[in-house]
């Protein structure tokens, strides 16, 4: 695996996003969004998680190329424009439309 998965933001590396059972691995090429996952994927099974890869998604957050789905371990992990993250609290598009997001929240209330 790449030797510093992950983005840069000033001077601060990140690799994820974890907020109760849901995580965000952040990767620059679909090969090591494919490593991350399996990575993932074995470190949870350690603890007797596993991953849900009907909901596994890959996807562009508006910086460089579009990434193509991904394969890990025979399962697919499908390419999407946009989802709603943390079940209804966050809508998340590949170019960074915040007004799909703003849409949703305003529908909550």
């Amino acid at each position: 695996m790449d030797a510093n998965p992950g983005i840069r933001v000033g001077s601060s590396s990140f690799t994820d996003l974890v907020y109760a059972d849901d995580t965000t691995l952040f990767a620059t090429s679909a090969q090591l969004a494919a490593e991350s996952l399996s990575s993932f994927q074995n470190a949870a099974s350690v603890f007797g998680m596993h991953t849900s890869w009907p909901k596994a998604k890959v996807q562009n957050l508006g910086t460089g190329q579009p990434l193509s789905d991904v394969s890990v371990d025979a399962h697919h992990v499908e390419y999407v424009d946009n989802f709603t993250y943390l079940g209804m609290f966050s809508r998340q598009t590949a170019t960074a439309d915040l007004t799909s997001d703003v849409g949703l929240r305003l529908q909550r209330q």
